[in-house]
């Protein structure tokens, strides 16, 4: 009799060691791909620099990689006035 109760938990244990790790994969799968709102790069320096003209470029080659928008927002200020 507790041969057969042994075996009915190990099988039991068993179960569930597979049955859990199937119902938190679900939620991963249906996870949008990334990045899902347009991109953002903030450059610290006024428009027409070469940091500017970097992150332009920048952007360029990003958005045929990942074929999302991507926002230039230059931000100068402090010593860049």
């Amino acid at each position: 009799m507790r041969a057969k109760m042994k075996t009915k938990m190990k099988n039991a244990i068993a179960s569930l060691s597979l049955a859990v790790p199937a119902l938190f994969s679900a939620p991963a799968l249906a996870q949008a791909s990334y990045p899902v709102r347009p991109i953002r790069i903030i450059v610290p320096i006024a428009p027409g620099g070469g940091a500017d003209i970097t992150a332009r470029a920048l952007a360029q080659k990003l958005i045929g990689l990942w074929g999302q928008q991507i926002i230039i927002d230059n931000r100068a200020g402090a010593g860049g006035t």
